[in-house]
């Protein structure tokens, strides 16, 4: 039993070492940086009409999106349904451990 507590007290303290040190500084900094940054995208995005009752409408916003992940590397798959495509665009990291997906309807 004391080997299990042992083993276990080992394991918590290594994980705990080993997790990222956040500088909370560095982050509200970056977080300012870079929603400045962003409100000229979503300006864009907003301004685009977004009534799912008009086929056209989506279409201008699917086509819209799949062109701003398209500029970051994201890979796009549309998939046509009765009423308007959905758009499920992916991103995979440099190491490939994971794998990010989106859905857009």
């Amino acid at each position: 039993m004391k080997s299990v507590i042992f083993l276990a007290c080992i394991l918590f303290f290594s994980i705990n070492i080993s997790a990222q040190q956040i500088n909370q500084k560095r982050l509200t900094e970056l977080s300012k940086k870079h929603t400045i940054k962003s409100f000229p995208i979503l300006k864009d995005l907003l301004s685009i009409p977004n009534d799912a009752f008009y086929p056209e409408n989506i279409e201008k916003n699917i086509l819209w999106c799949e062109n701003e992940f398209q500029k970051r590397n994201f890979t796009t798959l549309r998939l046509e349904t009765e009423t308007v495509p959905l758009l499920f665009p992916s991103e995979k990291q440099k190491m490939q451990k994971r794998q990010y997906s989106y859905i857009f309807k």
